[in-house]
């Protein structure tokens, strides 16, 4: 299943429902296509999965593992400077695992196991 940055935003998705849907809908595979801006107190690209994994914290009352993935710009376009932080993660219950993240001062291919 695919998802959009703002499916994470709290003002346009309340009581989770992104993670909701999926948690309903048994997805195994979660890969989102982001545009995320670096926040005013962001010191490092952490803080951005910090937040979307907060975000999808209703998938961790799951009974399988969920690949989670996703590519985030970076760089900067007028005055909006992106957050980097495109990761992969298996979700699972009451557990993250993250395989691996790019800075956003890194422009890479991430390849995980």
């Amino acid at each position: 299943m695919h998802g959009l940055c703002t499916a994470f935003l709290i003002y346009k998705a309340k009581n989770y429902e992104f993670a909701n849907y999926h948690l309903q809908h048994n997805t195994q595979l979660l890969l989102c296509s982001m545009s995320w801006l670096k926040g005013k107190g962001d010191t490092s690209s952490m803080d951005t999965i910090k937040y979307w994994m907060q975000r999808l914290s209703p998938l961790f009352s799951t009974k399988q593992n969920i690949l989670f993935a996703a590519c985030n710009r970076i760089g900067q376009e007028r005055s909006s400077t992106f957050a980097g932080g495109s990761c992969v993660a298996i979700i699972s219950k009451q557990h993250i695992k993250l395989l691996g993240y790019l800075e956003s001062n890194v422009t890479d291919i991430l390849l995980t196991e």
